[in-house]
């Protein structure tokens, strides 16, 4: 553990807990009240909150998609998120088979990305490609 230790309050949102992980490289963040572990939120829990948001978010979208419109309803998805570097995501479809090439700054974006990637409507299969390259968050 380092020191001194990084914690939240509770309530803090799902977004700032990502971003705060993907930035110190941290796999769990105590949350802390008045001084008193209250409990620990880990890189699964944030991943398990993007997935439940993205599916809440197409969830009354049914209807099939194109592979042109597959992948730009991801880079939608992934462009709203402040952890995912969209610039080096380079996704393709063909057929509703998703594969998604270029680079994540962690495993934790590489996973997220997948995950976004299996909740966009009309996917059927994801090949999830992507590079762990921890310098792309420095070149913007």
């Amino acid at each position: 553990m380092s020191h001194p230790v990084l914690t939240v309050p509770p309530g803090t949102p799902v977004e700032e807990i990502a971003h705060l992980m993907t930035e110190r490289h941290i796999k769990r963040l105590p949350v802390v009240e008045d001084e008193r572990l209250v409990g620990i939120v880990s890189r699964a829990d944030v991943l398990r909150a993007a997935y439940e948001r993205i599916l809440s978010l197409h969830e009354d979208d049914a209807r099939p998609r194109s592979d042109v419109e597959i992948v730009q309803a991801l880079i939608e998805t992934l462009r709203v998120e402040p952890w995912a570097e969209v610039a080096h995501i380079h996704p393709t479809c063909h057929d509703g088979i998703l594969t998604l090439d270029g680079e994540a700054e962690s495993e934790a974006e590489r996973d997220a990305i997948e995950i976004a990637a299996r909740g966009t409507p009309g996917v059927r299969e994801v090949r999830n490609l992507l590079v762990i390259r921890p310098s792309i968050a420095d070149e913007g």
